[in-house]
């Protein structure tokens, strides 16, 4: 199960739950368009997915 990025190097890991839910309030405050569901749904499953609904990659 290679992904091509170190353990840790976007935030996976120890506290990326923390931030993945800060990240989650941030985008529900400022953009208040159902972002915040679809980043929910994103990690739901347990993995943590990219923020590429704006172009974060």
């Amino acid at each position: 199960m290679s992904s091509g990025l170190r353990k840790g190097a976007r935030g996976e890991g120890r506290g990326a739950r923390v931030s993945w839910d800060y990240a989650v309030r941030h985008v529900y405050r400022v953009h208040r368009r159902g972002a915040a569901e679809a980043l929910k749904t994103c990690y739901g499953d347990g993995h943590y997915q990219r923020l590429t609904l704006y172009g974060i990659s």
